[in-house]
């Protein structure tokens, strides 16, 4: 089998088959600009952490203190509990959005009903889009004294007074994971979506002419093929575990 490539490895050999994919490179070229100005750039403030920062001289300009602001922190009385609650919702996080979006794609892909599918589809992906700080006065309009909750359990005679939800520091971690689960099911679902478009239709022909349920079918078929996914998936998740709660 021949190969046009140069045989010569360096720079010539890089440079070479760079020219020869210009058009992928260049596709990838949004996302590499996005993830410097978004992500690289924005790591300057960093530098904040050891600087006794104030407005008026900016990030350069503010005095350096050195580790003084860290070992205030660990000095922190709350210290262990922010600790405590960011491996707690991390965990809870952990448990719930891992499997529901594959669960969800499950049941997505076995739905007969194709615009009901294309329908439940398309709703589950639109909470992403709503900003956290949207997210945040919904849920507290609806878990307020007068709120939606409030007002339904109060109609079908749970309790005659209504509850102050967001006083209660047991129910902070709960919201954390539903409103999580709520907002990103939908979208966390799009990569195994897209796995399991890939999935030849012959197997599940072949599976039925066999007599394979349609729980085997999943099984042996769909989770097989949704594996590489679930990986991916998975370092994402550990990668972000310090991230969750933060908005």
């Amino acid at each position: 089998m021949s190969n046009d490539y140069p045989k010569k490895s360096g720079l010539r050999y890089s440079f070479t088959k760079f020219l020869r994919q210009i058009q992928l490179q260049f596709m990838v070229l949004p996302a590499i600009i996005w993830l410097i100005i978004f992500c690289y750039i924005p790591m300057i403030g960093i530098i904040i952490a050891f600087k006794d920062y104030n407005f008026k001289d900016g990030i350069f300009g503010s005095s350096w203190v050195g580790l003084t602001n860290i070992k205030e922190f660990f000095n922190d009385s709350e210290f262990f509990v922010i600790i405590r609650n960011t491996f707690a919702i991390n965990i809870l996080k952990a448990i719930f959005m891992f499997p529901l979006p594959i669960i969800f794609t499950i049941l997505l892909y076995e739905m007969r009903v194709v615009w009901l599918k294309k329908l439940t589809q398309t709703v589950s992906y639109l909470p992403h889009f709503i900003s956290w700080v949207i997210v945040a006065g919904m849920f507290s309009g609806y878990f307020s004294l007068e709120g939606t909750v409030n007002q339904i359990i109060q109609s079908i005679g749970v309790t005659k007074e209504p509850i102050m939800w967001l006083a209660k520091d047991w129910f902070f971690w709960p919201l954390m994971v539903i409103t999580g689960v709520w907002k990103e099911v939908g979208w966390n679902a799009i990569i195994y979506v897209a796995a399991l478009s890939n999935i030849n239709p012959e197997l599940f022909e072949a599976a039925s002419v066999d007599g394979a349920s349609r729980f085997k079918k999943i099984m042996h078929i769909t989770l097989p093929s949704l594996k590489p996914a679930i990986t991916i998936t998975f370092l994402f998740l550990l990668a972000g575990m310090f991230t969750a709660g933060f908005d």
